[in-house]
C-alpha cells in the first residue's frame, strides 16, 4: 500500500474499524464492518493479499461474548476446519483433469475404504457431508496427528445401517430443496453488497424482492444516497427479515416500503403469514431488533397470532 492510498480510522475507515487500507478496497472494508453492527455480533479481522501486498488489514468489534474487550491487532482467533477448502480444491483440480470423478465410488481409487457398507459412497457423498462417517469413535488427540493410521480406522469404519435408508431419503430431499436453500442463503448473507455502491438501496432492495422466494411488493421512495451505514445496516436487515418470512411465517406476500424523509430512514416490512412472532423467544427477530439500535434507530414489532408481522423501523441518517 502507497501511503497516499492508505484507509485509517481517522480518514476514511468507518466507524469503529481499526488498520488501514488501500482505498481502492473501500467497499471490501464497508460490508466487512456491517458484518459486526454491535457487541451482540462479535468481532474480527480482515486481511487481503495481492501478488504478496497487503491491501487490507482492519479489524473491528468485539472479542468476547460479553462485548466487552474490543478485538485488536493482536487477538487471535480460532479456526475450525481450515484444511475443508483447500482439500476441496484439490479434489476439484483432480477432476477438471479428469483423474477423479464426483460420481465414482470412493472404492474405486481406495480398494481399502469399500467394506464395511462403504462401497457405494461416492465422492460427491463425502464432498457433501452424506456418507455417514462424521465421528470415529475413539479416537484420541494423538491419532488424530498420525495421518497414516487415521487412514486405516477410516478405511475399517463402518456406516451404521439404519443410515442407508435414510441416506436413500436425505438424497431425495437435498436434491429437492437445492435451489430453496441456494435462495435462502444468498437473502441471508446479501446477494452481493456491491449492488450497494453501484446503485444505493432502492436498486438493493429490487435485488433482494426478485430474489425472495416469497412474493414481494415494494414501495420505495428514496431520492438520494444515503450514508453507507444506512444503506449497509437497512439492506441486511431487509436480507434478514425476509429470510425469516421464508423459514417462518408461511406467508403468501410481503410488503417492504422504504422512505427517507426528515433526516430519516423509515422501513417497513409487513407479510401476510401466521404471525406470533416475539423477540423473548429467540425467533429471529432479536438479531434484527440489535442491528437497528447499533445504527442509532428504532423497531416497533406487531405480530398477533393469525394476522402475519409488522416490522415498523426509523434509522436516523446523521448520527453526528
Amino acid at each position: 500500500m502507497t501511503k497516499a492510498s492508505l484507509l485509517r480510522a481517522e480518514d476514511g475507515l468507518p466507524r469503529d474499524v481499526q488498520g488501514a487500507a488501500d482505498s481502492r478496497f473501500s467497499n471490501v472494508v464497508r460490508v466487512f464492518a456491517g458484518l459486526f453492527p454491535g457487541r451482540r455480533f462479535g468481532g474480527g479481522a480482515l486481511s487481503v493479499y495481492i501478488d504478496g501486498r497487503p491491501v487490507v488489514d482492519v479489524w473491528t468489534g468485539w472479542s468476547d461474548r460479553a462485548g466487552e474487550e474490543p478485538w485488536s491487532v493482536d487477538t487471535g482467533a480460532m479456526v475450525f476446519s481450515a484444511t475443508k477448502g483447500v482439500a476441496a480444491t484439490v479434489i476439484h483440480r483432480l477432476v477438471d483433469r479428469g483423474l477423479l470423478s464426483y460420481d465414482e465410488p470412493v472404492a474405486t481409487y481406495w480398494p481399502e475404504f469399500g467394506v464395511n457398507g462403504k462401497d457405494s459412497i461416492t465422492i460427491r457423498d463425502v464432498l457433501r457431508h452424506r456418507s455417514g462417517l462424521s465421528h470415529l469413535k475413539g479416537v484420541s488427540k494423538d491419532d488424530l496427528l498420525d495421518h497414516r493410521l487415521m487412514e486405516e480406522r477410516l478405511a475399517e469404519a463402518s456406516v451404521p445401517p439404519q443410515l442407508d435408508d435414510l441416506k436413500s431419503q436425505l438424497s431425495r430431499v437435498v436434491s429437492g430443496l437445492t435451489d430453496i436453500s441456494a435462495d435462502l442463503q444468498e437473502i441471508s448473507r446479501g446477494i452481493h453488497p456491491a449492488i450497494l455502491s453501484k446503485g444505493g438501496l432502492g436498486p438493493a432492495l429490487k435485488t433482494l424482492a426478485r430474489r425472495c422466494t416469497v412474493p414481494v411488493t415494494l414501495d420505495l421512495a428514496i431520492d438520494r444516497r444515503l450514508p453507507d451505514s444506512v444503506e449497509v445496516g437497512a439492506y441486511y436487515l431487509v436480507a434478514e427479515a425476509l429470510t425469516n418470512t421464508a423459514k417462518h411465517a408461511r406467508a403468501s406476500e410481503v410488503t417492504v416500503r422504504a422512505q427517507s424523509k426528515d433526516d430519516n430512514l423509515y422501513l417497513s416490512i409487513r407479510d401476510d403469514g401466521i404471525g406470533g412472532a416475539d423477540v423473548g423467544k429467540g425467533s429471529g427477530l432479536i438479531g434484527l431488533k440489535d442491528r437497528v439500535e447499533a445504527l442509532g434507530g428504532q423497531m416497533r414489532i406487531m405480530s398477533p397470532a393469525g394476522s402475519g408481522t409488522s416490522l415498523h423501523v426509523t434509522i436516523p441518517l446523521d448520527r453526528d
